[in-house]
C-alpha cells in the first residue's frame, strides 16, 4: 500500500514539475519571439544578425538554439503564430451566432486593432513585409490562412453588401491591408496624436473602406 501512494505522489510531482517547465519555456519563446519581432521590424531580417537577437535577449548561443534552431525559424514560427492568432480570432467571431452581421465586422475590427496596437503588433507587420523571406513552408502555411481569412471576411461582408462584386473585394481588401500596415507603422515611428485618438480614426477609416 505505502509503496503505491509513495510511487502515486512522486509521479504527481514529477508532472507538476513537467508541467511547470513547459510553461518557463512557452513564455521564455514568447519573449524571445516578440524581441525578434521588434528587432525584424526596425532593422529588417537580412539586416538582423543573431547576435542582436542575443544581446537584446541577455541570452548565449547555446541558450537560444535550445528553443529555435536558426534565424530562419524565429521568423517563420512569427509569422506563423501571428497569422494563426488572427484567424483564430475571426472564426471565433464568425461563429458567434449572438452577433449580426454588422457586429461581427465591427468586433472583428476591434480585436484585431487590439492585436496590432498592443506589444506583438509587430509580428503582423512582419508576415506581410518580410514575406520573401520566409521559408516556403511557412509562406504556405500563411498563404493557406490568408485564403481562408478572405473567404470568411468576404462572406461576413457579403451579408451587409450582397452586391458586392468578387473584384471589389480584392481591392477593399488590399485597401484594408495598405492601411492597416501604413497606419501602425506610422502610428508606432512617427504619430503625435495620442494612441486612442489615433486608433479610433484608423478604425473609423477601416470601418469606412469596408463599407465603400
Amino acid at each position: 500500500m505505502w509503496p503505491t501512494i509513495l510511487h502515486r505522489d512522486a509521479w504527481r510531482k514529477n508532472l507538476a514539475e513537467n508541467v511547470r517547465k513547459r510553461k518557463k519555456t512557452a513564455s521564455r519563446q514568447a519573449e524571445l519571439l516578440e524581441i525578434a519581432a521588434k528587432i525584424f521590424a526596425e532593422q529588417g531580417y537580412k539586416e538582423t544578425g543573431i547576435e542582436s537577437i542575443l544581446k537584446q535577449a541577455g541570452l548565449t548561443g547555446p541558450a537560444l538554439y535550445r528553443h529555435f534552431s536558426s534565424k530562419q525559424e524565429i521568423l517563420d514560427t512569427i509569422c506563423v503564430n501571428s497569422m494563426a492568432y488572427g484567424l483564430g480570432q475571426l472564426v471565433a467571431i464568425d461563429d458567434d451566432e449572438t452577433l449580426a452581421p454588422e457586429e461581427k465586422l465591427r468586433q472583428l475590427l476591434k480585436v484585431r486593432l487590439d492585436y496590432l496596437f498592443g506589444p506583438s503588433g509587430q509580428s503582423h507587420i512582419l508576415s506581410v513585409s518580410q514575406v520573401a523571406h520566409l521559408s516556403d513552408a511557412a509562406r504556405e502555411k500563411i498563404v493557406a490562412m490568408q485564403r481562408e481569412y478572405r473567404a470568411r471576411c468576404g462572406a461576413m461582408l457579403k451579408l451587409l453588401r450582397p452586391t458586392v462584386t468578387d473584384g471589389e473585394l480584392n481591392v477593399i481588401f488590399f485597401s484594408m491591408q495598405q492601411l492597416t500596415l501604413y497606419g501602425i507603422w506610422h502610428y508606432k515611428r512617427r504619430s503625435l496624436m495620442p494612441a486612442q485618438e489615433y486608433r479610433e480614426l484608423l478604425e473609423r477609416m477601416m470601418w469606412n473602406t469596408l463599407m465603400a
